[in-house]
């Protein structure tokens, strides 16, 4: 087993309760995840105090707490800190920054993995038309809901590539969509 530090420890044959107590306190979950947000935590405080409450820094220390929130399924914690970072970012950094389409994907991802597929869709959206603009060579000249809306739009801007979602579809009676 591996302790906090990441040091193997060893225990004697015949002493297998007699582990050194911090490596058994951190074996539990529980421990672990309260010195990972607490960690996070001052982290995030650390780079308040080093780069300011507007960096880039601070966004991604926001970010990673939000992300800590999500994966132990606290969406009402991780939701304000992913919705900052993501302010942040589009505020400091170019409208095709990968980090921004990062931020918004973990939003989106959050917001699915907490049920709400129509809050997270838009947000995913976002975040392949963020990818994709920052592309040379490429410009994103429309985006659509749903397959009807997509027809509709490739019929109006006579693209050179759609991008489409072929295994998402409303209609659930058919399948098929547009």
């Amino acid at each position: 087993e591996e302790d906090f530090d990441g040091e193997v420890v060893h225990e004697e044959a015949g002493d297998e309760h007699q582990a050194r107590p911090q490596a058994d306190a951190l074996a539990k979950p529980g421990l672990r995840a309260i010195a990972a947000r607490v960690l996070l935590g001052e982290a995030l405080e650390a780079s308040r105090h080093a780069h300011g409450a507007d960096s880039v820094e601070t966004a991604t220390a926001m970010n990673n707490l939000a992300a800590f929130h999500a994966a132990n399924g606290q969406a009402g914690s991780a939701q304000p800190l992913y919705e900052s970072a993501l302010a942040l970012r589009e505020k400091l950094l170019p409208a095709d920054h990968p980090d921004i389409a990062a931020s918004l994907n973990n939003l989106a991802a959050m917001h699915a993995a907490d049920g709400r597929p129509q809050v997270a869709e838009p947000l995913y959206r976002r975040a392949l038309t963020t990818l994709l603009a920052g592309q040379d060579g490429w410009e994103v000249v429309a985006e659509a809901a749903d397959g009807i809306g997509a027809v509709t739009a490739a019929h109006t801007t006579q693209p050179d590539v759609v991008l489409m979602d072929l295994n998402y579809a409303r209609d659930t009676t058919s399948g098929q969509e547009g």
